[in-house]
Parts: structure tokens; sequence; C-alpha cells
């Protein structure tokens, strides 16, 4: 038995509504079709509260990762400290 996912939690409008909603949003490598403007037209009007919580919980996590963003210069800093070769694995000693 698989653990179920997010997607497969929510009601088959609401995880149709989020694919679409997510692509359209995303600018995937291929449009939305005709069809699928159409059923996400309907979709968000069924669902546009859901939606909007989705982008509402989306934005929060935006903002939480650029409060949690290291200051500038922490890549810099760190990839200068690191040694120019890896080190070579110690063997451990036997007891």
């Amino acid at each position: 038995m698989s653990a179920p996912t997010p997607e497969s939690a929510l009601p088959p409008g609401q995880a149709r509504a989020a694919e679409l909603h997510l692509r359209a949003r995303l600018g995937e490598a291929e449009p939305l079709s005709e069809a699928e403007l159409a059923e996400y037209a309907r979709l968000q009007t069924e669902h546009g509260e859901f939606l909007s919580e989705m982008d509402a919980a989306e934005a929060a996590l935006a903002r939480a990762c650029a409060d949690a963003a290291p200051a500038s210069g922490f890549r810099a800093r760190v990839l200068a400290a690191l040694p120019a070769a890896p080190e070579p694995a110690r063997q451990a000693r036997p007891r």
C-alpha cells in the first residue's frame, strides 16, 4: 500500500483545478489547450476560494524563504574557506 500524495487527498475537482492553476501560473512549456482553458475557467468559478488559499500559501512560503536567505557574500565566504581539492578519505584504525 503506497502512502497518499497531497494531490490524492483533494477532491477530484480541486486536484484538477490546482493542476491547471499551477500550469497556467508557472508557464508550462506547453500552454493550456482551448479545452483546458475552458475547463480552468469553470473550475476557477467552482474552486476560486481554494485556489486563492493555494496562492496565499505559496506567497507565504516565498516570504519565508526570502527571510531565511543567507546574507549576501555568504556563498563566496563558504566557497573561499573550502579546500581547493577534496581531502582523501581517512582509513579507520582497527581497534
